[in-house]
Formats: C-alpha cells, sequence, structure tokens
C-alpha cells in the first residue's frame, strides 16, 4: 500500500515581478506555465520556502509558506509533547492489558527503506535501524501466525511485533533485509507479482514521475531462502474498491497466488490490500483471500491487533513516518482504538459477521 498523506496550509498569494535573487532560485516548468494549481518552483530564501508559478504576463506568483519540513517539525513537536505528558497513564494501561491478558501485537508497515530518492513511502536506513533496535528491546518479535493466535485464543500476556512490507522495492535488499535476517525479526514481505516479473514501476512512482527500481525474482527467492516470509500484494496494485469483476477480482488473487508459490517454490500464506483503507476492503475480494486458500489478510488503516478479534484480519499501521510517530503508536496510544473504523465481512459457509467470528472462537 502506499499512504496518501495531505498537508493543509494557509498561504497569502500575491503577484509579483521577481527581483533577480529570488527568480534567478526558481525552476519553471513550461507545461505548466500559468497554473496556480500545480507549484512549479521552489525559491529559498532567508530560510523561508517560496513556492511559485509563473503566470501568463512573465510575472512571479509567490504564495508566502512555511516550508514543509517546518510545519512537519511542529507537528513533531507537538507529538512529543503529547507522548511524554500521557507516558504515565500508557504505561499503567499497557501494565493492565499485560495482566488482563489482552496485550497488544503490533504490526507495522513499510515500503522502501533508503537514504535516496526521499518521498512518503521511503524511510532512511538510520530510523529503520532504529525502530527495529527498539521493537527488538521492548516486545516479543512474533510471526503473523501467533499473532493470529494470541487473537484467537483471546490472550497475550506481552506485546508483540511483526514487521512487513508492501510491493516490492530492490533497494530494500541492500540494507532492510539482511538487517533483518540478521536481527531475527519475523518480517513478512508482499510483493506486487506483475511488478516483479515484468520489472514495471509501481503505479504510484509513474505517478510521482520517478522510477524506483522493484525487486527482481532472484532477489524475493534469495530473501525467501534466507527467512523472510513472501505475502501476495495482488498481481498489479489494483485499487479493489474500484474492482466489480469477479474474474478481475479471480486474477488478482487466487491467479496471483499461485504465479507466486511457482516463483518462491513455498506455499504463501499471507495477503496484503493494496491502500488497505476500508473502502478496498470489500466482502467479494475478503471471499475471494478465504477462498485461494490464504490465512489472513492485512489492512493498512492504522489499527492494532487485539486479543478476542477477528483473527482473519491482521491489522497494520504506517512505520514510515518519524520515530516519534512510531513511539506514538507502539506505546498504545487509546485514541487508536476508539477511532478505529469498523470492518465487517463474512467467510463462507457463514453468512454473517458474528457467525465468523463464532467460528473463530477457540
Amino acid at each position: 500500500m502506499r499512504p496518501g498523506k495531505t498537508l493543509a496550509y494557509q498561504a497569502s498569494v500575491y503577484s509579483i515581478r521577481a527581483p533577480a535573487c529570488v527568480a534567478n532560485t526558481v525552476t519553471t516548468c513550461p507545461s505548466n506555465k500559468g497554473s496556480l494549481d500545480t507549484p512549479v518552483g521552489v525559491a529559498e530564501r532567508g530560510g523561508l520556502s517560496l513556492k511559485s508559478v509563473i503566470n501568463q504576463e512573465g510575472d512571479t506568483i509567490v504564495p508566502t509558506v512555511w516550508r514543509i519540513h517546518d510545519l512537519m517539525g511542529l507537528r513533531d513537536i507537538a507529538l512529543r509533547a503529547r507522548v511524554a505528558a500521557t507516558s504515565s497513564l500508557r504505561r499503567a494501561r499497557m501494565e493492565e492489558l499485560c495482566r488482563k491478558g489482552k496485550a497488544p501485537m503490533y504490526v507495522p508497515f513499510y515500503h522502501r527503506v533508503a537514504n535516496n530518492s526521499p518521498n512518503d513511502w521511503t524511510i532512511s536506513r538510520d530510523t529503520f535501524a532504529k525502530q527495529v533496535d527498539y521493537c527488538l528491546e521492548h516486545f516479543d518479535p512474533v510471526g503473523l501466525d501467533e499473532v493470529q493466535r494470541r487473537v484467537r485464543v483471546n490472550e497475550s500476556q506481552r506485546p508483540t511485533i511483526t514487521f512487513t512490507f508492501d510491493d516490492g522495492y530492490a533497494e530494500n535488499c541492500e540494507f532492510a533485509l539482511p538487517l533483518l535476517v540478521e536481527k531475527k525479526m519475523p518480517t513478512v514481505y508482499f510483493v506486487t507479482v506483475n511488478c516483479i516479473r515484468q520489472q514495471e514501476s509501481f503505479p504510484h512512482d509513474c505517478e510521482s514521475g520517478v522510477s524506483l527500481a522493484v525487486n527482481t525474482v532472484s532477489q524475493i527467492r534469495e530473501f525467501s531462502d534466507l527467512g523472510i516470509e513472501i505475502g501476495l500484494h495482488t498481481r498489479s496494485h489494483v485499487d479493489f474498491a474500484n474492482v466489480h469483476s469477479a474474474a478481475e477480482i479471480h486474477s488478482e488473487i487466487i491467479d496471483a497466488k499461485i504465479e507466486l508459490e511457482q516463483i518462491i517454490g513455498r506455499k504463501v500464506r499471507y495477503f496484503a490490500f493494496p491502500f488497505g483503507m476500508p473502502a478496498q476492503l470489500t466482502q467479494a475480494a475478503i471471499e475471494t483471500v478465504y477462498e485461494a486458500g490464504l490465512s489472513g489478510f492485512c489492512s493498512a488503516y492504522g489499527a492494532y491487533n487485539l486479543p478476542g478479534r477477528d483473527a482473519f484480519h491482521i491489522r497494520r499501521f504506517h512505520g514510515d513516518g518519524e520515530f516519534n510517530r512510531f513511539l506514538n503508536w507502539t506505546s498504545f496510544d487509546p485514541r487508536k482504538v476508539d477511532g478505529e473504523p469498523t470492518v465487517r465481512y463474512f467467510l463462507p459457509p457463514a453468512t454473517s459477521f458474528a457467525e465468523t467470528m463464532a467460528s473463530m472462537t477457540v
């Protein structure tokens, strides 16, 4: 899944004939000339970023805005303050959950670990390594099958951690996956079959205009042999919110699973929905995941796995962000539980969510 992030801000916009000291630092794009919707340049002057476009008369239209990283810094400070202010309450809540056998099971998801071509779905090597070490120090590393078992038996004495990746970026083989193998961190690596077989860029990279290398078949096989579990992320990174054809759903899940198993020479047990929001978790797609013989599916809208829930649905949160945001998730933020959307489905022969839940109970 590629997360979509929106950062809202207000800016005062005015038209000026930009002085040379500013205009010379602006990169313009002829195809966007005259557009106020898409900024085409950034001028850095005196610690302030000025996003600008050039209108039809040649004037530079400059909205004065905070730099994005300044706004991110303010958000980071606010989040850090909130975590610090609620740390004692969170610690007490976690101790209570552990005593009651209701400790959460954390499953962060990542996309790409690299120090180049930064974007919303890339995390630096240092930050990723810091997150791995933190998790190994504070949580029990377990596989997704153990997560499901604890959910099913309604018993979890300690918080657990399982790492997952979506898509299949080549750079992950240079640092992230070797580190996870070395640290013995249970990891499920969900790949998009067509992209790795045909060496096609991911759709979201094509949209952004940046082509990033995808995993090769040999890389997937190599790390499967080293203990990284390979999971399915559809055939073509499809958005199931817009797919209503049974034949297409079958191809994206059942046929793709068979093809991926032939690639790695092992059974594929888990499926991760591209985008992974409630809109994508359709009844038809979930039924097909079950029909394919997969052990469970992963969402990506941000939630915890807790004992007593539906074990077929593995909830994940975004691990690609700043370290303070990661700490906020892994110190158990009760707001995440209160605000979680409801996802109901049924698995045949059950005809309701209640029947499905009853069939999962041990």
